[in-house]
């Protein structure tokens, strides 16, 4: 049996590689992350896998997910998944939108999750999307924080900005100045 390694092909029983191996026996390693018990030539075509771990992903495309708009006339809104629709588009809600179909590509799932029943009526989806307070969870997260100060210094005027760069300005100098000074004791 000839095996390609990805760098060269070797010979089975000459790598040391069993060649009554199942893939069933492979997949069940590799499942469970444990490498140590797969054959070589799997070893090395395969990147790392941490024990514990099984998915890279933890944000999953589920009923009650809440996802945040990243195009169009709703960009930043969240709302929430009601039904899957099929593999591009699902049927979203919010207490303040109406129910619509939007493709996965025009929002972007968060960590948070709100637990509604499949097709939820729009007072369902309210009251769970207000007791698990949603939207001071999102706002509260650093992702929530980051969107916030962009928006704030998309609102500044012109003075306000001529404020944060002479804040700005004054600022570096006085790191400037201190790390001279550390430099030259130094």
């Amino acid at each position: 049996m000839r095996i390609n390694t990805g760098r060269r092909i070797v010979d089975g029983v000459a790598a040391g590689v069993n060649t009554s191996l199942k893939p069933l026996a492979v997949c069940d390693n590799i499942c469970t992350g444990d490498r140590n018990s797969l054959p070589l030539f799997v070893k090395h075509t395969l990147p790392a896998l941490s024990s514990g771990s099984r998915m890279p992903f933890k944000r999953y495309v589920e009923i009650g997910r809440v996802a945040l708009v990243n195009f169009g006339e709703d960009y930043g809104k969240l709302v929430v998944i009601s039904d899957v629709v099929d593999q591009n588009r699902a049927l979203v809600d919010a207490p303040t939108e109406t129910r619509r179909i939007m493709a996965f590509k025009r929002m972007t799932l968060t960590d948070l999750k709100v637990e509604i029943p499949r097709l939820a009526s729009k007072k369902v989806l309210t009251e769970a999307f207000n007791s698990a307070d949603v939207a001071g969870k999102f706002a509260a997260s650093a992702w929530g924080k980051k969107l916030a100060a962009r928006q704030s210094k998309a609102n500044q005027n012109d003075f306000e900005r001529y404020q944060a760069a002479v804040a700005k300005a004054k600022r570096n100098r006085a790191v400037r100045k201190a790390y001279n000074q550390l430099a030259k004791s130094a």
